[in-house]
């Protein structure tokens, strides 16, 4: 939980140092890695899946 608090405040305090165009990057950001992340889970799925139905 800690560690939860020190990420989020960090974030805090580098995206009120940046300002909003600096805060718009980061949530561009974010959304990116969020959905980078996702396609790897779902590719990673489709693999198991197949490699599970060959069997």
């Amino acid at each position: 939980m800690l560690l939860v608090a020190v990420v989020l405040t960090g974030t805090a305090a580098v995206a009120a140092t940046l300002g909003l165009g600096g805060q718009l990057l980061l949530a561009a950001l974010s959304l990116r890695a969020r959905g980078d992340h996702r396609r790897r889970l779902a590719a990673l799925r489709d693999l198991t899946t197949t490699a599970e139905a060959n069997r």
